[in-house]
């Protein structure tokens, strides 16, 4: 099999995706850190998902690198996703809704909704598939990355999103009078 074709299908692999999203959960579970919008999920889970944006990001929020060692590997710095985000991807990328979708129906999350927000949580069963999740070497660096995420970018979505365009003006999402536009 060619390193290309291996590579894809990692990508597409859905379970490495929904496993990433119950680590982040796990690692927002309580009530000072929590994750109470869509946007702010896939936000975070922009900056866990690519690495590089996070060691980027951590600066930028005024914290040590030397403290939240992010531990980027030399396939995640190099690879042609990595060097491509820009391009084909955004932290509001249209996958979320399903995978969403596919926690709920597997009863590893639940949603509580109020008068503004979604708030996520993990169900018993997704928090004991995220505990198992995280003391797997395959996770583990996951792990370490979603509870950087909860120390120093645990913000309000709006000024997550704000600090992303900031930080990021090469995403190619801009600001607009009267808001913030997902828009290219």
């Amino acid at each position: 099999m060619s390193i290309f074709l291996t590579i894809s299908n990692i990508e597409n692999d859905e379970n490495l995706h929904l496993g990433r999203l119950l680590i982040l959960l796990e690692a927002f579970k309580n009530k000072s850190a929590k994750i109470d919008s869509f946007s702010k999920l896939a936000e975070l889970d922009f900056l866990l998902r690519y690495p590089l944006y996070l060691e980027r990001a951590i600066p930028a929020r005024g914290r040590s690198l030397k403290v939240s060692n992010v531990d980027v590997t030399d396939y995640e710095r190099y690879s042609i996703e990595s060097m491509t985000v820009a391009y084909n991807h955004r932290p509001w990328d249209d996958q979320y809704r399903r995978f969403i979708k596919i926690l709920l129906a597997k009863n590893l999350i639940y949603i509580e909704i109020d008068e503004k927000n979604f708030h996520f949580s993990l169900t018993t069963k997704g928090h004991e598939i995220a505990s198992c999740l995280s003391r797997m070497d395959a996770y583990s660096t996951v792990e370490k990355r979603a509870i950087i995420l909860k120390k120093d970018f645990n913000l309000s979505s709006d000024r997550l999103i704000k600090f992303l365009y900031e930080t990021f003006p090469e995403l190619g999402i801009f600001s607009t009078a009267e808001g913030v536009s997902h828009e290219n």
